[in-house]
């Protein structure tokens, strides 16, 4: 028993020791070819230039910051959105739904297989449907733009914040709501005082999961934003994000060349918030876990 233990465990190390690598590997790849755009314009010139015209006709420009704020824009709208309703939406199941077992699995079901659908799809529901509503709305000449992308997002979003803040809330233990009730106090302030304190942690988890799977998607925002590398100063303006910078421009780009190394650099960018979100959010998963436990 103790050797099929000892094997299993080894296993288990092999592969995590293995992914690890990889991701350090990543990384590593990313650094090799990113690194080397500063051989042609300053630190500066890269974080802190408005803009990205990289191939000008006077001057090339490799600025983050269009980029960069593209994509916390875009991802911020979407959390505004998907936030609020991924926890109501988690109270619902955990605290109504749950009591109709049937209509709780389908709605699970249904939640999860959302969360399933290629994000081309999504992509195509946006341009073709939510851009020309967009568009008739508030009277403009194109529906591509930032607010179309941060519902896009919103609805990508929404299955990864709802299953765990719903897997958290569900877990809070019955003898804290039934104390509760027994001192009158009512279900809604139950919720809001004793519920969701205790699920904290599980939440904070979920949000940021799901900032994580937003701002790394890729072909629906390829799809609904406009692409246009500017720092957008509404949500009724085009804009471009890291991922969409990179998917656009990498096939027309040659290799080794300053265009080349700066799409890298924008990878490297990239992959460091993703890793940090996602780091941060596993720590409150876990610590989600040890106060359940």
């Amino acid at each position: 028993m103790k050797e099929t233990h000892r094997f299993i465990s080894g296993i288990l190390f092999f592969f995590a020791f293995l992914t690890s690598l990889l991701i350090i590997f990543i990384l590593f790849f990313l650094l090799s070819y990113g690194l080397k755009i500063f051989q042609f314009i300053s630190f500066k010139d890269f974080f802190l230039n408005p803009v990205w015209n990289p191939t000008g006709y006077f001057k090339n420009d490799y600025g983050l910051l269009p980029n960069l704020w593209g994509s916390f824009l875009v991802t911020s709208l979407a959390l505004i959105i998907a936030v609020p309703f991924g926890i109501f939406s988690a109270i619902f199941l955990s605290e109504e739904l749950r009591k109709i077992t049937w209509l709780y699995n389908l709605t699970k079901g249904i939640i999860e297989l959302f969360a399933a659908f290629p994000s081309v799809i999504i992509g195509l529901f946006g341009l073709v449907y939510l851009a020309p509503l967009i568009q008739k709305i508030f009277s403009l000449s194109s529906g591509l733009c930032v607010l179309n992308g941060g519902i896009i997002l919103a609805l990508m979003s929404l299955p990864t914040i709802i299953s765990l803040c719903e897997a958290s809330i569900s877990q809070v233990p019955l003898t804290y709501k039934e104390a509760s009730y027994a001192l009158g106090v009512s279900r809604f302030q139950t919720t809001l005082k004793i519920v969701l304190p205790t699920a904290k942690s599980g939440i904070i988890a979920g949000i940021l999961l799901g900032f994580g799977r937003a701002i790394g998607e890729t072909m629906a925002m390829l799809m609904v934003l406009g692409n246009s590398p500017i720092i957008a100063k509404s949500l009724f303006q085009p804009t471009r994000t890291l991922t969409t910078t990179i998917a656009i421009e990498m096939g027309e780009t040659a290799k080794n060349t300053p265009h080349f190394f700066a799409l890298f650099m924008l990878g490297v960018v990239l992959f460091i918030i993703s890793f940090i979100v996602n780091l941060i959010g596993n720590y409150f998963a876990q610590k989600r876990i040890k106060i359940i436990i």
